[in-house]
């Protein structure tokens, strides 16, 4: 992982715990990257929409 090194397994279990709770009022459906910017790295600027 390019940023800080590996995660431990609370970073992801933080996520979901927040994306269940009352808190989270506004995102529903989406694709949630918690991977340190792996996925960004890899797919470059090829993967940006073309408007």
């Amino acid at each position: 992982m390019p940023l800080n090194g590996f995660m431990a397994p609370e970073a992801p279990a933080a996520l979901l715990r927040w994306l269940i709770s009352e808190e989270n009022t506004h995102v529903t459906g989406q694709v949630v990257f918690i991977d340190g910017g792996t996925d960004a790295i890899f797919r470059g600027a090829s993967n940006l929409r073309k408007n």
